[in-house]
């Protein structure tokens, strides 16, 4: 194969490559939305539905649900920074000259402050967790203490609030909010 044709079948890996991880990134986004609409509403409809239906175990596991939710949005937005990454590092510099910004580049610069809407995403995820895995503890803990006696109350809120700090430090650590 001569060299004007392995350049050219190139480019359009390249090009190809960039669309199909834009695709995925769209894709990406439209779940976390997803994901997120449905833990909003999801959640409180089951933790209502235990309580009505006397499902204690609903109402024990609903603080793991949510913890599984957020782990679930931070799979996803860490998916979407790896893809823009790749973008950033491998086919934005093929792509473009050396006098024009990519789009990925113009979001990683600091003095633009772009990624605040990653930010403020991010806090959301930490604000509801936290009231809703709270709120799951509280009621797991009201809804056991009389039933299943106090040691098992203590040993559940025990337990939940052991979990918390951890869940919180490891979303806050590993929720990436920017491709670099």
């Amino acid at each position: 194969m001569n060299d004007k044709i392995k350049n050219q079948c190139n480019d359009n890996f390249i090009s190809n490559q960039f669309f199909a991880l834009r695709e995925e990134i769209l894709a990406l986004k439209e779940r976390v939305i997803r994901i997120q609409s449905t833990a909003i509403t999801g959640i409180p409809l089951l933790v209502a539905a235990g309580e009505k239906f006397n499902l204690d175990f609903v109402l024990i596991v609903s603080p793991i649900i949510t913890a599984v939710v957020v782990l679930m949005l931070s799979f996803e937005q860490n998916s979407i920074m790896r893809a823009g990454r790749y973008i950033r590092k491998h086919i934005e510099p093929k792509l473009k000259s050396e006098d024009m910004i990519g789009w990925e580049e113009f979001l990683e610069k600091p003095e633009e402050k772009n990624r605040n809407a990653e930010k403020y995403f991010l806090s959301s995820v930490v604000i509801s967790f936290v009231l809703y895995y709270l709120a799951g503890a509280i009621l797991a803990y009201l809804k056991t203490k009389p039933k299943y006696g106090d040691e098992f109350g203590m040993l559940l809120a025990i337990f939940y609030m052991c979990i918390l700090p951890f869940s919180v430090f490891f979303v806050l650590k590993n929720f990436k909010i920017g491709t670099k």
